[in-house]
């Protein structure tokens, strides 16, 4: 996968996002999932919605754990020994928090 094909994955989910904005009743309310399960009387976490989040979200933090966190650490080892300054910069900010868009494109394709 290279840029092109990341930033065109990007664009079309940032038109998901505007597309999937909040709908709202005759009355101004905001609805939401969780209000039409309330008047379906379910359970917003018996709904297939709620089970895809979270699995999705499972197999993320499982995907960080195991594989990207170590590649991360050796990626830092690295930074440290060859510009502390910016290793400096780059722990306290958060870690992967203060890379740009640009620098996560890099250190994803330098994983894969």
């Amino acid at each position: 996968m290279n840029f092109t094909q990341i930033s065109e994955m990007n664009n079309i989910l940032e038109e998901q996002k505007k597309a999937e904005q909040p709908r709202r009743t005759a009355e101004g309310k905001r609805i939401t999932k969780v209000s039409i399960a309330q008047k379906k009387s379910e359970k917003y976490y018996k709904q297939f919605d709620y089970f895809f989040h979270r699995s999705c979200f499972r197999a993320m933090a499982e995907f960080y754990k195991e594989k990207f966190h170590s590649f991360y650490k050796e990626q830092m080892v690295q930074l440290k020994k060859r510009d502390f300054d910016m290793w400096q910069i780059k722990g306290k900010g958060g870690g992967l928090g203060t890379y740009t868009k640009d620098e996560i494109y890099v250190l994803i394709d330098d994983f894969l």
